[in-house]
Protein backbone atom coordinates (compact mmCIF):
# COMPACT_ATOMS: atom_id res chain seq x y z
CA UNK A 1 0.00 0.00 0.00
CA UNK A 2 1.35 3.35 -0.80
CA UNK A 3 0.99 6.58 0.92
CA UNK A 4 -1.73 8.43 1.45
CA UNK A 5 -1.89 11.81 -0.52
CA UNK A 6 -1.06 14.43 1.39
CA UNK A 7 -3.96 16.25 3.52
CA UNK A 8 -5.75 12.66 3.07
CA UNK A 9 -6.31 10.58 6.03
CA UNK A 10 -4.21 7.17 6.58
CA UNK A 11 -5.83 3.62 7.00
CA UNK A 12 -7.58 3.96 10.89
CA UNK A 13 -8.49 0.29 11.40
CA UNK A 14 -11.50 0.38 13.88
CA UNK A 15 -12.51 -2.20 15.96
CA UNK A 16 -15.24 -5.08 15.85
CA UNK A 17 -17.79 -5.87 17.59
CA UNK A 18 -17.61 -8.79 18.66
CA UNK A 19 -13.35 -9.31 18.26
CA UNK A 20 -11.57 -12.34 17.62
CA UNK A 21 -8.55 -12.62 19.46
CA UNK A 22 -4.93 -14.38 19.14
CA UNK A 23 -1.91 -15.28 20.85
CA UNK A 24 0.25 -12.89 22.40
CA UNK A 25 3.15 -11.89 20.26
CA UNK A 26 6.53 -13.74 19.80
CA UNK A 27 9.77 -12.41 20.47
CA UNK A 28 11.34 -10.58 17.20
CA UNK A 29 14.08 -12.66 15.38
CA UNK A 30 17.66 -11.31 17.19
CA UNK A 31 19.56 -10.39 13.87
CA UNK A 32 21.23 -7.15 15.30
CA UNK A 33 19.43 -5.16 12.61
CA UNK A 34 16.64 -2.30 12.22
CA UNK A 35 13.45 -3.66 13.46
CA UNK A 36 10.48 -3.88 11.37
CA UNK A 37 6.77 -2.22 12.82
CA UNK A 38 5.56 -5.81 13.29
CA UNK A 39 8.67 -6.83 14.77
CA UNK A 40 8.81 -3.75 17.00
CA UNK A 41 4.93 -4.58 18.09
CA UNK A 42 6.06 -8.01 19.10
CA UNK A 43 8.48 -6.49 21.42
CA UNK A 44 5.69 -4.36 22.71
CA UNK A 45 3.97 -7.56 23.26
CA UNK A 46 6.47 -9.09 25.29
CA UNK A 47 6.74 -5.90 27.52
CA UNK A 48 3.17 -6.22 28.09
CA UNK A 49 3.29 -9.49 28.87
CA UNK A 50 6.21 -9.24 31.81
CA UNK A 51 4.17 -5.97 33.01
CA UNK A 52 0.77 -8.09 33.50
CA UNK A 53 -0.87 -7.07 30.67
CA UNK A 54 -2.11 -9.94 29.41
CA UNK A 55 -1.57 -8.76 25.38
CA UNK A 56 -3.74 -10.70 22.80
CA UNK A 57 -3.73 -9.59 19.04
CA UNK A 58 -7.59 -8.36 17.11
CA UNK A 59 -8.54 -7.96 13.82
CA UNK A 60 -9.67 -4.58 13.06
CA UNK A 61 -11.19 -4.89 9.85
CA UNK A 62 -8.00 -6.44 8.63
CA UNK A 63 -5.35 -4.64 10.52
CA UNK A 64 -3.94 -7.25 13.52
CA UNK A 65 -4.28 -4.63 16.66
CA UNK A 66 -1.95 -5.97 19.79
CA UNK A 67 -4.00 -4.72 22.95
CA UNK A 68 -3.56 -5.06 26.67
CA UNK A 69 -4.90 -4.44 29.59
CA UNK A 70 -4.19 -3.91 33.10
CA UNK A 71 -5.47 -1.66 36.40
CA UNK A 72 -3.77 0.04 39.10
CA UNK A 73 -4.94 1.29 43.17
CA UNK A 74 -2.86 3.98 45.17
CA UNK A 75 -3.77 6.09 47.75
CA UNK A 76 -1.94 8.66 45.95
CA UNK A 77 -4.23 8.77 43.50
CA UNK A 78 -7.31 10.10 45.56
CA UNK A 79 -7.82 6.65 46.40
CA UNK A 80 -8.43 5.62 42.76
CA UNK A 81 -8.10 2.84 40.47
CA UNK A 82 -6.75 3.13 36.82
CA UNK A 83 -7.62 0.64 34.33
CA UNK A 84 -5.38 1.28 31.34
CA UNK A 85 -5.48 -0.08 28.41
CA UNK A 86 -2.65 -0.34 25.90
CA UNK A 87 -3.50 -0.07 22.03
CA UNK A 88 -1.03 -0.21 18.93
CA UNK A 89 -1.07 -1.06 15.53
CA UNK A 90 1.03 -1.26 12.63
CA UNK A 91 0.00 0.73 9.67
CA UNK A 92 1.41 1.92 6.12
CA UNK A 93 1.62 5.63 6.92
CA UNK A 94 1.25 7.52 9.78
CA UNK A 95 0.04 11.70 9.69
CA UNK A 96 -1.37 13.41 12.32
CA UNK A 97 -5.38 12.48 10.76
CA UNK A 98 -4.53 8.87 11.13
CA UNK A 99 -3.69 9.02 14.73
CA UNK A 100 -6.78 11.21 15.83
CA UNK A 101 -8.92 8.24 14.45
CA UNK A 102 -7.14 5.80 15.64
CA UNK A 103 -7.28 7.47 19.28
CA UNK A 104 -11.09 7.82 18.61
CA UNK A 105 -11.64 4.58 18.16
CA UNK A 106 -9.44 2.61 20.42
CA UNK A 107 -11.40 5.10 23.08
CA UNK A 108 -14.95 3.63 21.77
CA UNK A 109 -13.33 0.07 22.28
CA UNK A 110 -12.05 0.62 25.48
CA UNK A 111 -15.62 1.98 26.82
CA UNK A 112 -17.15 -0.55 25.31
CA UNK A 113 -14.66 -3.61 27.06
CA UNK A 114 -15.28 -1.71 30.18
CA UNK A 115 -19.17 -1.63 30.42
CA UNK A 116 -20.13 0.40 33.83
CA UNK A 117 -17.50 0.31 35.87
CA UNK A 118 -17.84 -0.94 39.50
CA UNK A 119 -19.19 1.73 42.01
CA UNK A 120 -17.45 1.85 45.69
CA UNK A 121 -14.21 3.14 44.57
CA UNK A 122 -13.28 5.60 42.13
CA UNK A 123 -12.43 4.12 38.84
CA UNK A 124 -10.72 6.29 35.97
CA UNK A 125 -9.66 4.66 32.64
CA UNK A 126 -6.60 5.54 30.61
CA UNK A 127 -6.21 4.37 27.24
CA UNK A 128 -2.32 4.67 25.63
CA UNK A 129 -2.58 4.19 21.50
CA UNK A 130 0.24 4.04 19.68
CA UNK A 131 0.82 3.69 15.92
CA UNK A 132 4.05 2.03 14.20
CA UNK A 133 5.15 2.60 10.76
CA UNK A 134 8.96 3.00 8.90
CA UNK A 135 6.63 6.05 6.97
CA UNK A 136 5.64 8.51 9.25
CA UNK A 137 5.13 11.90 8.60
CA UNK A 138 7.38 13.79 10.70
CA UNK A 139 4.64 16.03 11.87
CA UNK A 140 3.09 13.48 13.16
CA UNK A 141 5.74 12.61 15.46
CA UNK A 142 5.56 16.18 16.77
CA UNK A 143 2.02 16.33 17.32
CA UNK A 144 1.94 13.84 19.40
CA UNK A 145 4.34 15.52 21.82
CA UNK A 146 2.18 18.84 21.73
CA UNK A 147 -1.27 17.38 21.97
CA UNK A 148 -3.29 16.29 25.09
CA UNK A 149 -6.19 13.71 23.62
CA UNK A 150 -7.94 14.02 26.85
CA UNK A 151 -9.42 17.16 25.98
CA UNK A 152 -11.29 15.72 23.19
CA UNK A 153 -13.59 13.58 25.19
CA UNK A 154 -13.74 16.16 28.58
CA UNK A 155 -17.54 16.37 28.10
CA UNK A 156 -18.66 13.16 27.94
CA UNK A 157 -15.85 11.37 29.31
CA UNK A 158 -14.51 13.22 32.07
CA UNK A 159 -13.06 10.33 33.94
CA UNK A 160 -10.73 9.26 30.86
CA UNK A 161 -6.94 10.07 29.97
CA UNK A 162 -5.92 9.41 26.37
CA UNK A 163 -2.65 9.52 25.58
CA UNK A 164 -0.95 8.94 22.18
CA UNK A 165 2.33 7.44 20.81
CA UNK A 166 3.51 7.71 17.17
CA UNK A 167 6.70 5.03 16.43
CA UNK A 168 9.05 5.42 13.22
CA UNK A 169 11.21 2.27 12.86
CA UNK A 170 12.97 4.17 10.07
CA UNK A 171 13.89 7.13 11.86
CA UNK A 172 13.92 5.55 15.40
CA UNK A 173 12.02 8.64 16.60
CA UNK A 174 9.11 7.98 19.40
CA UNK A 175 6.80 10.82 20.05
CA UNK A 176 4.28 11.24 23.00
CA UNK A 177 3.39 14.25 24.86
CA UNK A 178 5.95 14.64 28.27
CA UNK A 179 4.81 17.61 29.85
CA UNK A 180 2.19 17.45 32.58
CA UNK A 181 -0.47 18.60 31.50
CA UNK A 182 -3.90 20.31 33.51
CA UNK A 183 -6.28 16.78 32.40
CA UNK A 184 -5.44 13.58 34.01
CA UNK A 185 -2.14 15.41 35.94
CA UNK A 186 -2.95 12.94 38.95
CA UNK A 187 -1.77 9.97 36.55
CA UNK A 188 0.66 11.40 34.22
CA UNK A 189 3.92 10.09 36.01
CA UNK A 190 2.00 6.61 36.47
CA UNK A 191 1.40 7.02 32.17
CA UNK A 192 5.06 8.49 31.72
CA UNK A 193 6.59 5.47 33.05
CA UNK A 194 4.25 2.68 31.39
CA UNK A 195 4.55 4.78 27.90
CA UNK A 196 8.30 4.52 27.90
CA UNK A 197 8.06 0.76 29.27
CA UNK A 198 5.74 -0.33 26.67
CA UNK A 199 7.71 2.25 23.90
CA UNK A 200 11.12 2.19 23.90
CA UNK A 201 13.61 3.76 20.97
CA UNK A 202 13.98 1.16 18.41
CA UNK A 203 17.34 1.13 18.28
CA UNK A 204 17.72 0.21 21.69
CA UNK A 205 15.91 -2.58 21.48
CA UNK A 206 17.05 -3.89 18.42
CA UNK A 207 20.74 -3.51 19.52
CA UNK A 208 20.16 -6.49 22.10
Amino acid sequence: MVPPQQGQPGPVPAPPEHPQQGQPAAPPPADGGRLTPEEYLNVVGNRLHQDGCEPHWEDWAGTRVLVGRRSDFRWEWMASRLHLFVIAAAVPYVQSSTVDGFVSAAVTYAKRQVGELPRGVKNRMAVIVALVSDRVDRTAVENVGKVDFTKAFQATEPDLVARAVVVDTSTGAVGFLRERPARGALFHNHLQEKTRLYFPPPAEVAQR
